[in-house]
């Protein structure tokens, strides 16, 4: 067997972390010139969503618990938890949707035109109906698509038998 050098050996070290670390950096910048470039914005949740669909449409998108994981890492997202429940959100609303809100209300990239526009208006019960809204609309497609998936599973387990 033929000993690899030491430098052959740690080529590809650190090369995954580079990779991420560009594809994150050019994730939010195209978020940060979404408003200058006329890109449209969609914020959704991470698990069970229409991401692939929206993407087609040339949406960018926006999860509040990548920025809450990116805050945490950080260390701001006890500040912007802090302003969300200052505004009245209640310690039992989930912490990465607060950390969002936190940064709108810090003008950060947060939820999106929608709630900020609502915010700016001073109709806070519009801005919770269209985060409630938007937070159903994901729930019910979650289980839509886990009802979906479940049929596709029996339909295939009935053909192999």
């Amino acid at each position: 067997m033929e000993q690899q050098s030491e430098e052959s050996k740690f080529k590809f070290q650190g090369a995954g972390r580079d990779l991420q670390k560009n594809l994150l950096t050019a994730w939010y910048d195209r978020l940060q010139s979404a408003n200058e470039t006329g890109r449209k914005v969609a914020y959704l949740f991470v698990p069970g969503n229409v991401a692939e669909f929206l993407r087609v449409f040339d949406f960018e998108l926006v999860f509040p618990e990548v920025n809450a994981l990116q805050c945490g890492v950080r260390k701001i997202s006890g500040d912007l938890i802090l302003k969300a429940e200052d505004i009245g959100y209640s310690p039992d609303v989930c912490g990465y949707v607060k950390n969002d809100i936190g940064m709108m209300l810090a003008g950060n990239t947060g939820l999106g035109f929608l709630t900020y526009f609502l915010s700016e208006a001073g109709d806070l019960a519009g801005m919770f109906a269209a985060i409630f809204t938007l937070t159903l609309l994901g729930f019910l497609a979650d289980r839509l698509y886990l009802r979906f998936m479940r049929r596709i599973l029996i339909w295939q387990r009935e053909d192999q038998e």
